[in-house]
């Protein structure tokens, strides 16, 4: 698949903050998410710009951004002194990209009320108070 630069403008805008949150089930860094997808985005990039064919760029771009966000939580458990292991939750691949595209609807639904409603939900239900 070829993609214009506004085809993958599109795809991008489409894909970013689901990619962003799928990213953060796994490092629980939001900083470490953004990172992880912005640069898959770059990638992904350079590959089609080199002419390679991707078939289904949604699929790839999740599985680059779990491999990604894996080999940074090796790298990190590798590094520290402890052996604690990070704590996944048990689902399948299929059930976190579902979440992740939930919860990037829902924080863009939020993104978009007035400021004080926003600021009145995000009080309530983030951070718990009445």
């Amino acid at each position: 698949m070829q993609l214009s630069p506004k085809e993958f403008e599109y795809q991008f805008r489409c894909l970013y903050r689901p990619l962003n949150m799928y990213a953060l089930r796994y490092t629980e860094n939001l900083d470490d998410a953004e990172d992880i997808v912005q640069q898959a985005f770059s990638d992904v990039w350079e590959k089609l710009v080199g002419g390679t064919s991707i078939q289904n760029l949604k699929a790839y771009m999740y599985q680059t951004v779990r491999n990604r966000s894996l080999t940074l939580i090796t790298n990190r458990q590798t590094h520290c002194e402890t052996t604690e292991l990070t704590d996944l939750e048990d689902l399948t691949e299929e059930e976190r990209i579902i979440r992740s595209e939930r919860d990037a609807r829902l924080w863009t639904a939020i993104d978009h009320l007035p400021s004080e409603r926003k600021k009145i939900f995000l009080l309530s239900k983030r951070d718990g108070l009445t």
